[in-house]
């Protein structure tokens, strides 16, 4: 009996420890809580030690030192560590590493307790000096890329490698050092991972417009590209500046790195993009050398503590309360109903700047150290410490508008009564009939696209007087993380779209319209510096359809960028292999699908995302 009592109390206590470590888990990672993410994989390394933030000495003497690098490099991340802040720590951007391979490591308290760290690591790879070739280049960008993830900083780019790395010869082994470099930092992706496995923001830029007009270019934008085209990993990621008179041969690479289905290189215009932050504040020599946060918004990198993903307007969700305000019935004509969805959007902003304001960030030497700064980064010591948001919705809202201007004040098939009523009840009638709208949003319909451009320029309204406490300003876009969650409890809108599903994403149309004509949408939509927080096409194509028409889409994406486009994204990919994949996962273990600014397996991903990317793509192939 008392064996029996002795192993009750065993396993009691192993379920305790589950259940604390789950509560951690959930507390300090900051996971959405998706019963389909959590397994037995998942919680192999969760937290035992908890330190604040800046206890940079206490963080390192707890380290446990255990390589776990690929190939030639060192790569050491104890996962057991979890940061414990009161505020905020600084993350989401990318890191300019130029800066310590130039420089020497300066005699101070957190290079001294860097220096003590790496004397317990006792490995000839690791040193403070500065780098003499490719090899000790990436190893010493892998040290630093390692103190930042150890230390609580969340979702951080690479920066322009290509022009980083420009200076070392690449030897002839560098296409190995490449590989082992990006199957190193992939390594940890679930670890490092924010809120879906694969969304770690390890985002590396390459390529971009000069100031004077030239295209920058060398061996390693190419070189990267090839590599993670033959490695076929979803993280690391590419982001790719593009520009008019870029090279032929180097969209070509991308389009068939994109093309094995890896969902990367995102392109992002610099004919488009560069004017707008300019215009944004940023100055005209900084603004061509941004880069981005951990998707797509951007920032110029080495010189702003700009945090670019705080919130995000819900476009979306006041047009349903607008829809089913006590007011919208009394509406005598459409500008009524424009104006009362404005005062909507107004709340919704000032709600949104109002938690925004409430941000308390914490101390970072190790930014303020890796940017070459004398004063702490989070007391204004950087050049710019601007914030930004993204928005959900857009397309609802559009669509919704446009279906009230034409069916109750045109055409006069419903009264406003009415289409409150269809609201209400969640569509127990019409749904098809406001669903199908051919000349939406997404498409070259001039109402579309000046309905959409009358909501961003109201919203750039809204947000132009905002400053923090810094004096920075803020910027929005039309791409968001949050399509699906951020819809959740989110009622119908007219638009076809129930209470409770996702928003479109990003900007999108997946009702198989010809390719072109997102992106003439796209190039007509007018976007300044306070909306150019990233403005993604978000594109699904059939791999079949891709693959045998390189040439096809090379052209394609030289067109858009001619014409305008601001950034855009594939996925690529058939409904039939995600329908199949669903069911029968282990014929699919290296399906790699773009969930937003990030890839990921899609075995991994919770069946909300599976569900919706399998409907986008039916919806994009035409199939009932």
């Amino acid at each position: 009996m008392a064996k029996i009592k002795a192993a009750a109390g065993q396993n009691i206590k192993k379920l305790k420890a589950e259940i604390k470590k789950l509560q951690l888990y959930k507390k300090y990672r900051l996971i959405k809580d998706y019963k389909e993410k959590y397994d037995t994989n998942w919680f192999r390394s969760l937290c035992t030690i908890k330190i604040m933030p800046n206890d940079y000495q206490k963080i390192f003497a707890n380290v446990r030192i255990n390589n776990i690098g690929h190939g030639c490099f060192y790569y050491n991340l104890d996962e057991s560590i979890v940061i414990q802040s009161k505020g905020n720590i600084l993350g989401n951007m990318s890191v300019d590493y130029s800066y310590i391979l130039n420089n020497e490591a300066k005699n101070n308290e957190i290079n001294g307790i860097i220096k003590d760290y790496i004397e317990r690591i006792n490995d000839p790879r690791i040193t403070l000096k500065k780098p003499s070739d490719l090899q000790e280049a990436l190893q010493a960008i892998l040290f630093w890329d390692s103190l930042l993830w150890q230390t609580g900083h969340r979702l951080m780019g690479l920066g322009r490698l290509d022009k980083v790395l420009e200076k070392y010869r690449i030897p002839d082994n560098g296409e190995q050092l490449i590989k082992d470099f990006l199957n190193t930092l992939h390594k940890t992706y679930i670890f490092k991972s924010n809120v879906l496995k694969g969304d770690t923001g390890q985002i590396i830029i390459l390529g971009g417009k000069e100031e004077n007009g030239s295209y920058y270019s060398n061996e390693y934008t190419y070189l990267f590209i090839k590599c993670l085209k033959e490695i076929k990993i979803p993280d690391v990621k590419i982001l790719l500046r593009s520009s008019s008179n870029m090279p032929e041969e180097l969209l070509n690479a991308a389009i068939e790195c994109i093309a094995t289905g890896i969902g990367s290189p995102l392109i992002s215009n610099d004919d488009v993009l560069i004017p707008n932050l300019q215009d944004f504040g940023y100055e005209v020599s900084d603004s061509y050398n941004y880069a981005v946060s951990a998707c797509w918004e951007p920032l110029i990198f080495g010189k702003s503590m700009d945090q670019n993903n705080l919130g995000s307007i819900e476009f979306g969700r006041c047009m349903n309360e607008t829809l089913i305000d006590g007011n919208f019935i009394n509406c005598k004509e459409f500008n009524d109903v424009l104006d009362l969805y404005f005062d909507k959007l107004q709340n919704n902003i000032n709600n949104l700047l109002r938690k925004v304001d409430a941000l308390i960030w914490e101390e970072d030497p190790l930014l303020t150290l890796l940017m070459g700064l004398e004063q702490e980064i989070t007391k204004g010591s950087a050049k710019y410490s601007n914030y930004g948001v993204t928005s959900v919705g857009m397309s609802a809202a559009v669509n919704s508008l446009l279906n009230i201007k034409n069916y109750v004040f045109t055409r006069n098939d419903y009264t406003l009564s009415d289409i409150r009523e269809i609201i209400e009840s969640n569509y127990k009638k019409d749904a098809a009939v406001f669903k199908n709208n051919i000349n939406g949003f997404g498409t070259d319909n001039v109402s579309a696209i000046e309905t959409t451009n009358l909501i961003i320029k109201k919203t750039e309204r809204l947000l132009k007087a905002y400053r923090n406490k810094y004096q920075g300003k803020i910027k929005f876009g039309l791409s968001s993380p949050y399509y699906i969650d951020g819809s959740i409890d989110v009622g119908a809108t007219l638009d076809g779209r129930k209470a409770g599903q996702p928003f479109q994403t990003h900007i999108s149309r997946d009702q198989g319209d010809a390719l072109t004509e997102i992106i003439n949408f796209e190039s007509q939509l007018c976007f300044t510096g306070i909306s150019s927080n990233a403005n993604v096409i978000d594109i699904i194509v059939q791999n079949s359809l891709l693959k045998d028409n390189i040439d096809k889409f090379v052209q394609y994406i030289a067109g858009g960028i001619k014409k305008g486009l601001f950034q855009i994204q594939f996925n690529v990919l058939s409904y039939a292999q995600l329908a199949d994949a669903k069911i029968h996962p282990e014929k699919y273990p290296n399906l790699i699908v773009r969930v937003w600014g990030f890839s990921a397996y899609f075995n991994e991903l919770p069946d909300s995302y599976k569900d919706n990317l399998i409907k986008r793509a039916r919806e994009m192939e035409g199939i009932a």
